[in-house]
């Protein structure tokens, strides 16, 4: 990759294994080292750290430029529109992307207390993550770096105990986003509008919001991974749209582009669903 690495290994753990899908290490050692790529939506969230570097950011836009001797830890919640991201010179970069309600098990209060935009700094952990980033990023072999990122997350696990919530994230995953809100709610005996405050206090998005994410998501994973690749009705078909134009306007509607032209320049990294469009 033009003298960067990417590497993404899941956690060893076992309690860990129910909270977090991966760890990734993303690394450049080239001064004049350029990456122009785009990321898209995702039910999952993560925290990334960066390091010797100076980052900027908004809602749609992180640059990224060697320089500075600090760590930057970020968190990405669940958002509905595709992030771009610019790297420049050497990179150092750790994921920890988790499940939907992966990181609430090792955080005491809401995520909504933490995060009030799509990337935000976070720093709820404080210097005792630092310090064993510190450790993680002075280590060369990434199985023991995966090693001691678990070892942390087990000592900071704080059961998750909303219930309804899970259920609810249960539901959508099983249906592939499917279920209507009003048929969630009956589920869980609680109205819409409890549903509707569970999601903002705990996943900080909408539940319909959500559910898009988890149908996109899952349909996107589903192409990248068939070695014969199926035609968009066959993909609408088997992802409960209602045809292929509801399929590529759902498409359009979160990447800006057709399924087509979006497939035909999506790469994978590492080798947990991780799909970039580098430009």
């Amino acid at each position: 990759m033009n003298g960067n690495t990417f590497i993404s290994l899941p956690p060893k753990d076992k309690l860990v294994k129910k909270y977090i899908s991966y760890y990734y290490f993303h690394k450049s050692s080239h001064d004049n080292f350029q990456q122009d790529f785009i990321y898209y939506p995702h039910y999952c969230n993560a925290i990334t750290i960066y390091k010797d570097a100076r980052v900027a950011w908004d809602d749609w836009r992180s640059y990224v430029t060697s320089g500075d001797t600090s760590l930057t830890i970020l968190y990405s919640r669940n958002y509905d529109r595709c992030i771009q991201v610019s790297l420049r010179g050497q990179i150092n970069k750790t994921g920890i992307v988790f499940k939907p309600l992966g990181l609430n098990h090792f955080v005491s209060s809401p995520l909504s207390l933490h995060s009030t935009q799509v990337v935000t700094a976070f720093n709820y952990f404080g210097t005792a993550f630092e310090s064993e980033l510190d450790h993680v990023y002075a280590l060369k072999s990434n199985d023991e770096k995966v090693e001691l990122l678990d070892q942390f997350f087990v000592g900071h696990y704080t059961p998750f105990s909303e219930q309804r919530l899970e259920k609810a994230i249960d539901q959508i995953l099983k249906t592939n986003g499917a279920i209507e809100c009003q048929q969630l709610a009956d589920d869980l005996c609680c109205s819409r509008k409890t549903l509707l405050r569970l999601f903002k206090k705990h996943l900080i998005c909408t539940p319909s919001v959500f559910k898009s994410l988890v149908r996109f998501r899952n349909t996107l994973n589903y192409y990248q991974e068939q070695h014969k690749k199926p035609s968009l009705t066959q993909l609408a078909y088997e992802h409960q749209y209602y045809d292929q134009a509801d399929f590529i306007r759902h498409f359009k509607a979160v990447t800006g582009e057709t399924p087509k032209l979006l497939f035909s320049k999506i790469k994978n990294l590492g080798s947990q669903n991780t799909y970039w469009t580098f430009r």
